[in-house]
């Protein structure tokens, strides 16, 4: 057991076979727009192309000098287009070089396809390597500069894009096993960091690209925190925030917490790794089995927790890499509701998890009920197929039944934090632990939540009243008293959680506005997140003062 990105070899490799493959499609995509340039009616076109090419051919002269063999090939094949490009005045020529120029780049992908994948770091040459993609950035952004910063035993390669002086700064951190070369280029919020004049920090973690030393949890963080230090007191940065991606998310809020930075974004994060490792091997000693060999969980959640700065967590509530239950958002909810000891040892032990459901079962809702309420939701999840078993002549009956079961879900859907209903969470498979993180975090995220679960509640029984008796009776899975057990214990978890004295003083917290910003996403784990939650980060910077 090793920690998270510690095959570094093999993601170098990966790296840098995506990337060629990238940027030889987007070399050959550009090509073959010259075919259907009109020199005349499409100057803008061919500008565009032209300036790509002049990049390019930047690079591998900045390059020349290390160049591995077919670099050289296309290096010198690129250098006869660039002549006849810059004429512009003879376009069968400028199409004719560009034409040997896609031969060699369709040959290098035909030799490339009949080389087995794990052979190619020993039988191919890179053609669009790591120091392009450093170039390549390089040349995009006139006002960056890479530092190579010293640190103990470690040399940290980094990259700084400076957009105002006076401007903001925020410093990322990369995902699991994601070179910031990769990063730059793949994540699109940066453009709104930009938009916006924030400067831009980017670093490869330990023994990632041109960094060296060990990786491991304790020096990605000391690591972290010298280069901020360093950005800070070598260009005398004012504003200086921190955005963290996945396992970035971790060392992230260790950094803004430690140096009390000016902002934190932890987006698509853990509460710790260890009990994310817990949940997906479904065994809860798992934490403190991994601290012993190889001593690389942390419970970020309690830097999180205990910054205090604006600071805002982007979340899929369904993050296909990340349970539910062991996300950055619900250990909030863990922490707030139990008043954790906050002891690094505690979280070894797994006691975060045990300690709220016994909250939950004590003050809330007694084990029993969840298991009702659990057994009912799934009957209510699985009713569609179970309305497709009807006889004939119970057709018309039935359609009848299952448009009042849509109906009520349809309602039921209408109980949701930031965007998350309680579908959505649950996932078709609802459990205690889902179920109590559920409606905490409703209380905790969703600014008026008590106002709109009252109405909401109202709208249930309502509809229930008015329908509930037109249910067939020879309903087998007897939905009416299933969905009137449904309500009945939701408006019990509503009344218990308003009578807690964490929900008391929760309001007051809301007020502030420094703890519970929760931006809910759709997109998954590793997909870029949308305009409209970009716009709604944008908001939250913009409202606390960073833009």
């Amino acid at each position: 057991m090793v920690f998270p990105g510690s095959n570094c070899l093999y993601y170098y490799y990966q790296f840098l076979l995506n990337s060629n493959s990238d940027d030889i499609y987007q070399t050959i995509k550009f090509i073959q727009n010259l075919k259907y340039i009109d020199h005349n009616n499409s100057q803008q076109k061919f500008l565009n192309i032209k300036r790509f090419f002049e990049i390019q051919y930047q690079i591998f002269y900045n390059l020349n000098g290390k160049l591995n063999q077919q670099q050289r090939k296309y290096y010198q094949l690129l250098s006869k287009f660039i002549q006849t490009i810059r004429d512009e005045t003879n376009i069968t020529l400028i199409q004719q070089e560009s034409t040997n120029l896609s031969k060699f780049l369709n040959s290098y992908l035909d030799h490339s396809a009949k080389i087995f994948f794990i052979l190619k770091p020993l039988f191919q040459d890179i053609l669009f390597g790591l120091e392009y993609c450093q170039q390549q950035i390089l040349l995009k952004n006139p006002n960056s500069t890479r530092e190579i910063i010293k640190y103990n035993n470690n040399s940290i390669d980094c990259l700084y894009i400076l957009k105002d002086p006076k401007g903001p700064t925020v410093l990322f951190c990369n995902p699991n096993g994601v070179y910031y070369e990769n990063f730059y280029q793949n994540f699109t919020t940066k453009k709104m960091y930009k938009q916006k004049n924030f400067n831009l920090i980017f670093w490869n973690y330990c023994g990632y690209g041109f960094s060296t030393g060990t990786l491991s949890t304790k020096n990605l963080i000391d690591c972290g925190l010298f280069i901020a230090q360093y950005f800070q007191n070598k260009y005398k940065i004012k504003t200086l925030g921190v955005h963290g991606y996945s396992l970035g998310g971790m060392i992230a809020t260790e950094i803004a917490y430690k140096l009390n930075l000016s902002f934190l974004v932890a987006d698509r994060t853990f509460s710790s790794l260890g009990q994310t490792a817990s949940i997906m091997f479904n065994f809860s000693y798992m934490k403190l089995i991994l601290y012993c060999l190889v001593n690389w969980d942390y419970p970020n959640y309690l830097s999180y927790y205990n910054f205090k700065g604006p600071k805002i967590i982007i979340q899929d509530a369904n993050d296909e890499m990340i349970p539910y239950q062991a996300q950055l958002q619900t250990s909030l909810v863990r922490l707030f509701f139990t008043n954790t000891t906050q002891a690094q040892l505690y979280s070894k032990f797994y006691q975060e998890s045990k300690q709220y459901l016994d909250f939950f079962f004590q003050k809330i809702l007694s084990k029993a009920q969840t298991n009702s309420l659990i057994q009912s939701l799934q009957i209510l999840i699985n009713c569609e197929n179970h309305n497709n078993n009807g006889k004939n002549h119970n057709n018309k009956i039935q359609s009848n039944n299952q448009q009042k079961y849509k109906e009520f879900v349809e309602l039921l859907s209408q109980i949701e934090y930031c965007n998350n209903n309680i579908f959505q969470v649950i996932n078709q498979n609802p459990t205690s632990e889902k179920i109590a993180l559920f409606f905490g975090s409703c209380f905790i995220f969703e600014q008026n939540f008590i106002i709109s679960i009252k109405k909401i509640l109202a709208r249930i029984q309502k509809f229930l009243n008015q329908n509930s008796a037109q249910y067939n009776e020879l309903n087998q899975d007897h939905i009416p008293y299933h969905e009137q057990l449904i309500l009945k214990t939701i408006v019990q978890i509503v009344k218990n959680f308003k009578s807690t004295k964490q929900i008391q003083k929760l309001q007051e917290i809301k007020k502030k506005k420094t703890l519970f910003n929760l931006i809910a996403i759709h997109c998954g784990h590793n997909e870029n997140i949308g305009l409209e939650d970009e716009k709604k980060l944008q908001d939250f910077l913009m409202s606390n003062l960073i833009i």
